[in-house]
């Protein structure tokens, strides 16, 4: 059976089309190749450039399996983005349960009854980390259905956040060169290369620096930095050793390229601890003591964090040392307000340039933490309106103000309600934001973006002009500026050259990470041509990987042998019911019955379809314990029943046989000249 094609006929007998009219001509295409994706692989990687309608597409795409096969739709997405995505899925009129973040990490998702759903999951850069709980209750709630991921930026930090992601949509566990990986990643594409980094409008952006200087400001500035590198904490490594952190180049400098009052807040947050402490066995820098110090600003700083202190009691600061922290603590403290107070260049330059820019344009200025956003608010005393909005608080003027009103400010797909026109009431010129609002909020009024710091993730920069940077924006010039420091000293210099360096680094990667080819390492291929599975696979460490069909694969130096997924498959099933082979072994004990008989072809089925899918192996380690559970109970009758109800809970998909044919193409010396013929052949159905 051929795979489904989304044309434009299709989509207007399944869509209305008032709905259909939504999607531009781009994003039409997309979910054409989308919609034959996720049928045959189960998984999509909606990869889109930031600001290009990416939830317009995932609506569509829910809207078409549910009114096809009436499919059960759930979204996962960040809090503060639920209300937009209930919105754009009534355009559609998809029925969906959405769910946010935290609630997948608390494990307060409700498994569904049914056996295959449509998750999509936004902002799915967000899964990187594969150790914490929010990853591994999706992986486990998504086995069994259908899976959307949804993102900007699949590549944050390296090829581990590909990785993860990958490991949601089926690919196996041992298969981490990023070649491969991106070859994966490829087949559930629905473009064939990374797209684009711009928004359709191809509205031009102007990039420019605004310079600080920090450098001749005081005297005693070089020694305040030397003062400030003395200032350090123990921590456990895991193999328990403990070293001495410095917190200058890890938390303070950063802080203080933010601004020097964000800094003096953190000295006085570690000086005011160091004062309360009575036991000094506390002084271990664990996660948990870190983040009730600095907030969760400090979530993305690269610490080696240790393991909770209780498991050392032996390792602690004496006395001494905490005196003579809490010295240098206060030596900073003293000398930083006394220098707060006088020099504030960084601030002088920043209202010089909203003094420059044209009064009608809207203004965007981000940063990374929230005392560094309130302290611009409360300072930049300009004479046009300012807007502030954390993660805690939204202010206008200094006036609180809700923050979904002071969104539709900058939003050209909102409007302020008709009392705040009518009294005339301020619209905010100029808006503070800090990271919390840099996914997923339209933004676009403004046509100017201020990166008052730089962060540590280039995502999160790359979000950040991603507000302004997307469709509706109306301007045919974007301005986009940060702030640096010149003539710096050279501790500040040498770490600000290396964050950027880091950031050009790791936005090199997203914008290519496709470079990576595996086409001198293909040596076998696997063509399938039915619905419901992937079509290509290429061998990898003697198991068959989906990827997408590599270029420039010399056809005429190759040997053809038709065969069948059974066959190819073999060792891995093999491998699978070896893994569950308690069950298998019981179940060979007890057949004697039809019913018995039934649920054994069920318990084939399933190791066959995780030979296909390897996803759906996140569902075995509950199934294993539940299994050896059921064995130490010394009813037989019990147990078999307890078997029973494990093999009808197993996923059964509609999916090729295992006797399906196919043809496997072995690159090798020997000539083959009607290869290509034989690959012609598949294409257009005609193996016979």
């Amino acid at each position: 059976m051929e795979s489904i094609i989304f044309t434009d006929d299709s989509a207007t007998k399944i869509l209305s089309g008032s709905h259909y009219n939504k999607l531009t001509p781009s994003q039409r295409m997309t979910l054409s190749a989308s919609l034959s994706i996720i049928q045959n692989h189960r998984a999509l990687l909606l990869y889109e450039t930031v600001g290009s309608g990416k939830t317009y597409i995932a609506a569509a795409l829910a809207a078409f399996c549910q009114n096809q096969d009436n499919t059960a739709c759930h979204v996962v997405a960040p809090a503060h983005l639920l209300g937009q995505w209930q919105h754009v899925l009534k355009q559609f009129d998809v029925r969906a349960s959405l769910h946010s973040y935290q609630t997948a990490s608390l494990n307060r998702i409700p498994i569904p009854r049914n056996a295959d759903d449509l998750w999509l999951i936004d902002e799915a850069h967000l899964l990187k980390n594969q150790s914490t709980n929010r990853y591994n209750n999706l992986r486990r709630l998504t086995a069994r259905h259908k899976i959307c991921l949804i993102t900007a930026t699949p590549i944050s930090l390296g090829w581990q956040d590909l990785f993860a992601l990958m490991r949601l949509c089926g690919l196996p566990d041992k298969v981490t060169e990023p070649a491969w990986i991106s070859a994966f990643a490829q087949a559930i594409m629905p473009q064939s290369r990374v797209p684009a980094l711009q928004i359709e409008n191809e509205c031009i952006k102007q990039y420019s620096t605004i310079h600080y200087s920090i450098t001749n400001a005081h005297p005693d500035y070089t020694s305040f930095l030397d003062t400030m590198a003395r200032i350090q904490w123990n921590a456990i490594l895991p193999n328990d050793d403990v070293i001495p952190i410095s917190l200058l180049p890890t938390i303070l400098i950063h802080r203080l390229l933010s601004h020097q009052n964000s800094c003096l807040i953190t000295l006085k947050k570690l000086y005011q601890y160091y004062r309360n402490c009575r036991q000094p066995s506390g002084l271990i820098l664990t996660r948990d003591l870190f983040r009730t110090l600095m907030g969760t600003d400090g979530n993305q700083l690269l610490l080696p964090f240790c393991y909770p202190s209780t498991t050392h009691p032996h390792v602690s600061e004496t006395d001494s040392d905490i005196q003579q922290i809490a010295h240098h603590l206060k030596t900073c403290i003293q000398f930083l307000d006394s220098f707060n107070k006088r020099y504030d260049e960084k601030m002088n330059n920043l209202r010089k340039c909203l003094n420059q820019i044209d009064p009608e344009k809207k203004v965007i200025i981000f940063t990374q933490y929230a005392d560094t956003a309130l302290y611009i608010a409360e300072n930049l005393k300009i004479d046009k309106p300012v807007g502030l909005i954390t993660s805690a608080q939204a202010k206008l003027n200094q006036h609180n103000i809700s923050p979904d009103l002071l969104i539709a400010m900058f939003d050209p797909g909102q409007s302020l309600p008709l009392s705040w026109t009518q009294n005339a009431l301020p619209d905010t010129q100029i808006l503070i934001c800090t990271d919390a609002f840099a996914c997923g909020h339209n933004l676009q009024k403004a046509s100017v973006l201020i990166h008052f710091d730089l962060p540590w993730n280039p995502t999160t920069l790359h979000q950040r002009e991603g507000r302004i940077s997307r469709k509706g924006q109306s301007a045919r010039h974007i301005q986009i500026m940060t702030m640096r420091t010149t003539n710096a000293p050279e501790m500040i210099a040498r770490y600000e050259m290396n964050l950027i360096s880091r950031l050009h680094t790791r936005k090199q990667l997203q914008e290519c990470w496709q470079i990576p080819d595996i086409a001198q390492e293909i040596h076998e291929v696997l063509y399938v041509n039915a619905k419901g599975i992937p079509p290509v696979w290429s061998k990898h460490n003697d198991q068959w990987i989906p990827v997408i069909e590599p270029a420039f694969l010399d056809y005429s130096r190759s040997t053809i042998q038709h065969t069948t997924l059974n066959t190819e498959f073999r060792s891995t099933i093999q491998k699978h019911r070896k893994q569950l082979s308690p069950l298998w072994k019981q179940l060979k004990k007890i057949r004697f019955s039809k019913e018995i008989t039934g649920h054994l072809k069920n318990f084939l089925t399933f190791t066959y379809q995780m030979a296909i899918f390897p996803q759906l192996q996140s569902d075995l380690p509950p199934v294993s314990k539940y299994i050896q559970s059921s064995m130490n109970d010394d009813n037989s009758q019990h147990t078999a029943e307890t078997f029973f109800h494990t093999l009808q809970t197993l996923p059964i998909y509609s999916i090729p046989p295992a006797s399906t044919p196919c043809v496997r193409i072995t690159f090798c010396p020997k000539l083959s000249p009607s290869s290509p013929q034989i690959v012609h052949n598949l294409s257009t159905g005609f193996i016979q």
